[in-house]
């Protein structure tokens, strides 16, 4: 047992102990004094002053709450924002923007290339830009056919999972470790990614579908040249600008400011 514990349990099972307060609090408010048993203690009327003076602890209670640090209740609404999903912050609206794209197919192997499309966006003035995801999907998903059916040029190379690569740019400039990543056919849910723009900044999505991709699509389609649709979209969250650095602009803050524009 404590030291604390056993200087409680003698001073309650002292005899002459009617339940006043310990001695260590009565030390703290300064309520130790001597007198009489005959003594009767001094007259105060209800409301009154205690002729110690306010105790201690319970004025500096008072000044806790006086200088607004002991408030009850919720606090003023701060700045930052605590989620347990993926919210979007209180100052975020979201964008998506999408487009129909076409490949064109050819008559033979020999006359199809790769073909690279793209979809932009350009952030708004007075926002920061946040770039969460991205995606393509085509209209005619083609199937590699194998065997006496195909024989591809010695330039294809037949492997599906090469079949398309995708690249983002900010204002032509391509991004680190977003450039020429490998994909397959299709990209049946959005890739999700984090890629920070500043105002008027333009985003690219260029996705790259490679020479076996496309004369797959011509031999699915039948003989001739053909237009096969294929959507690109790109989605993410514009932020209200703060007029900081990019990577500091997704950053949460400890105050609003109002706080500091009323002083």
């Amino acid at each position: 047992m404590s030291q604390e514990f056993e200087d409680r349990e003698s001073e309650l099972s002292a005899p002459d102990n009617l339940g006043e307060l310990p001695t260590g609090i009565s030390r703290e408010r300064n309520e130790l004094y001597r007198r009489t048993r005959t003594e009767a203690p001094p007259q105060t009327p209800v409301g009154t002053p205690r002729p110690a003076g306010v105790p201690n602890d319970v004025a500096m209670q008072a000044r806790a709450y006086g200088d607004g640090k002991g408030e009850l209740g919720s606090p003023i609404i701060p700045a930052s924002v605590t989620s347990t999903y993926d919210a979007r912050p209180v100052n975020a609206r979201d964008f998506v923007s999408a487009q129909e794209v076409q490949i064109v197919t050819g008559t033979s192997p020999e006359t199809i290339n790769a073909q690279t499309l793209s979809v932009d966006y350009t952030v708004p003035v007075g926002y920061t830009g946040i770039l969460r995801g991205f995606q393509f999907f085509s209209q005619l998903v083609p199937e590699i056919p194998t065997g006496q059916l195909f024989q591809p040029s010695a330039s294809l190379v037949p492997s599906m999972f090469t079949l398309t690569s995708v690249s983002i740019l900010l204002d032509g400039s391509v991004q680190p470790d977003f450039n020429n990543l490998p994909f397959g056919a299709i990209m049946d849910t959005p890739q999700e990614c984090f890629i920070i723009a500043g105002e008027l900044q333009k985003i690219t999505l260029q996705v790259t579908f490679s020479q076996l991709y496309v004369d797959s699509v011509s031999i699915a389609s039948g003989v001739g040249t053909k237009v096969i649709p294929v959507l690109l979209s790109l989605y993410g969250n514009n932020l209200l600008t703060r007029g900081l650095p990019k990577a500091f602009e997704v950053s949460s803050q400890d105050q609003s400011g109002l706080k500091g524009n009323l002083k």
